[in-house]
Order: structure tokens, then C-alpha cells, then sequence
């Protein structure tokens, strides 16, 4: 059996020439890609697994410091205003007292006042008492 001209065109039809292999890489081509050992320096998926464990171990021990923290703070917040309100009650008090004797200073001062005008009255009443015994005495005299 012989080759005939239509088995070479069918043939031109089927396999690639020369110009349609240039498109595919070549082996210098391929040498620009990375290697297998060029790979192994990444991280696999365990490696990742594992670093993410870690790191997921270390947020957890840092979430529960700041929660520990963060109750203190609130501890203390409460703390302070119980304080806060003693003070105020203390100082309430105070503020009370002094409001009394306030008052009773007050009252002293107008019993003062009071005393002092009539003291004063009664100095002008003797004063014109002794003017007028010594009139008295004057004329008797």
C-alpha cells in the first residue's frame, strides 16, 4: 500500500506543522517556571494550619486578659461610685450641719441686732432721765 496524495493532505489536516508548534512553550521557556524544590520553601496547608492554631491560641489568651482587665475596670468603676456616693452622703451631712448652725448664727446675730436696739433705746430713755434729774438737782439745788 502506497501513499497517495490524498492520504498527505489528510495528514496536513491532522498533524501539526512546523508554524503551529512554534506557539507551544519550549523547553528554555519552561526552565523560567518554578521547580518542585523551587515550591518547597512555601508554606503548605498544614503549615498554615498550624501557624493559624497558634496564632488563634494567642488572641485567645489576649482576649481573655482584656476581658480580665476590662471586669477590673468595671469593678472599679462601680467601686468608685459607691465611694462617690459615700462622699456625697458624707458631704451631704456636712453641708446639713453647717446649714444648722448657719441657722443658729443667723438667729444669734437678729437676737444681737434685737438686743442692741433696745440697749440703745434704753440708753437714750436714762440719758434724758439723768438730763432731766439734773435739771431737778439744778433747780433744788
Amino acid at each position: 500500500m502506497a501513499i497517495t496524495n490524498k492520504d498527505i493532505e489528510k495528514m496536513k489536516e491532522v498533524f501539526a506543522t512546523k508554524d503551529d508548534l512554534n506557539r507551544f512553550a519550549t523547553k528554555d521557556d519552561l526552565n523560567r517556571f518554578a521547580t518542585k524544590d523551587d515550591l518547597n520553601r512555601f508554606a503548605t496547608k498544614d503549615d498554615v494550619d498550624a501557624r493559624f492554631k497558634e496564632v488563634q491560641s494567642v488572641l485567645s489568651k489576649q482576649a481573655d486578659a482584656l476581658v480580665k482587665q476590662t471586669n477590673k475596670l468595671l469593678e472599679h468603676d462601680r467601686e468608685f461610685e459607691r465611694m462617690n456616693r459615700k462622699i456625697d452622703d458624707k458631704f451631704d451631712k456636712v453641708l446639713n450641719g453647717q446649714d444648722k448652725i448657719i441657722s443658729e448664727l443667723e438667729k444669734a446675730r437678729e437676737d444681737r441686732v434685737w438686743a442692741k436696739k433696745k440697749d440703745d433705746a434704753q440708753d437714750k430713755r436714762i440719758d434724758l432721765v439723768e438730763g432731766r434729774l439734773a435739771k431737778v438737782e439744778a433747780s433744788v439745788g
